[in-house]
């Protein structure tokens, strides 16, 4: 698929709707995962690191599914819904070349499957809790930016209340306007 994109249509970018985090990758049935990446859900029918990384190159973009099976979350908790978020901004920090003025967090969003979901995270359900949600990952990314992770300055510069933002809706936002509307990002607050 991603050589035949390449070929006939690589200005397209990828969307994966709404998934998770495989944490390794696989190459002619050959799986390599590393002790670290142990508590996603190692299904193929999550994303591979080469799946992550052809997706933040085509500059598309990553939603994160809230549920519990598919994102690896232990049941009554939920510390891999940002761990996959993690991941993903982990990888895209890493790509190679990137334009000058993106941020790692460009890539990755919400991608809830409320409307379809088998088995939705114990404490973010429904869209009702999406303030929890919000606050949740408050708490993850500014406890992981304190970390002084391994990303772009710019990443870093963002704050946790943009970073929050972007992937709670500013994304999408961006994201549709620039493939579908074909208009500038605007804040839709201003």
């Amino acid at each position: 698929y991603y050589n035949y994109r390449k070929k006939y249509y690589s200005d397209v970018p990828i969307i994966w709707s709404h998934g998770a985090v495989f944490g390794g990758n696989e190459n002619n049935g050959v799986i390599t995962v590393t002790p670290l990446e142990n508590d996603f859900y190692q299904h193929d029918i999550n994303a591979y690191d080469d799946d992550i990384n052809e997706i933040v190159s085509s500059q598309g973009l990553i939603g994160i599914e809230m549920d519990e099976r598919i994102n690896g979350i232990k049941v009554g908790g939920n510390s891999m819904f940002f761990g996959n978020i993690k991941r993903v901004v982990e990888l895209a920090a890493k790509q190679n070349p990137y334009p000058a003025n993106a941020s790692s967090w460009d890539n990755v969003c919400l991608g809830t499957d409320f409307d379809g979901i088998i088995n939705p995270a114990e404490d973010y359900n429904t869209y009702q809790k999406m303030n929890d949600i919000y606050d949740y990952l408050t708490i993850n990314i500014n406890a992981f930016i304190s970390s002084k992770p391994n990303l772009r300055p710019n990443d870093l510069a963002l704050g946790t209340e943009k970073i929050v933002q972007k992937i709670m809706f500013q994304n999408v936002y961006n994201f549709l306007n620039k493939c579908y509307l074909k208009t500038n990002s605007v804040n839709p607050n201003t």
